[in-house]
């Protein structure tokens, strides 16, 4: 049996903001050596990406926010080591990536600027976004799949607004 102590507590802050607000004061978010690498596989993103796409669908004109739940960091000044939160973090960065390379107007800012579990990065500061085909080929196909669902593919202008418009509701409406 175990006694908790009392008199021990530690401090923490908490804030709750959008994803474009992650970089607002040029914070740096890395993943740690420790955790282990990006597993998220078909029912996770799948089950994500069906989930903000019905989002945008019913709120991308109103004040409703979508939470992506609580990220937990440790920080040392301006570096944030995540430690609860990658596999959601990497998806929204692997999302946010894919609808930068639809959208001519956007360049993706990295959310998390360092994957410190890749080889030989343990102390890096930024690293590539990991590769994750199989998890950028699911977020493309649910991306098509709405596109062909919603009658977009034959009209590149509305295509182009979905684009931007779902880039603008992950970035503004989309809460940790």
């Amino acid at each position: 049996m175990s006694e908790y102590n009392l008199s021990h507590s530690e401090k923490f802050d908490a804030e709750r903001m959008p994803l474009k607000n992650l970089k607002a004061n040029e914070e740096r978010y890395v993943i740690p050596p420790f955790q282990r690498p990006y597993r998220w596989g078909e029912t996770q993103v799948t089950t994500l990406m069906n989930d903000l796409l019905d989002f945008f669908t019913k709120h991308s004109n109103d004040g409703e926010t979508y939470s992506l739940g609580t990220i937990v960091c440790e920080s040392s000044g301006n570096l944030y080591e995540i430690l609860d939160g990658q596999q959601r973090l990497t998806t929204m960065d692997l999302l946010l990536d894919v609808l930068g390379q639809k959208t001519a107007s956007f360049k993706h800012e990295r959310l998390v600027s360092a994957y410190r579990y890749l080889n030989g990065k343990f102390n890096e500061l930024e690293t590539e976004l990991p590769k994750c085909d199989i998890q950028r080929n699911l977020i493309v196909s649910s991306l098509s799949k709405f596109i062909e669902e919603n009658g977009f593919q034959e009209d590149e202008l509305k295509e182009k607004a979905f684009y931007e418009g779902l880039r603008k509701l992950v970035s503004e409406k989309v809460l940790i």
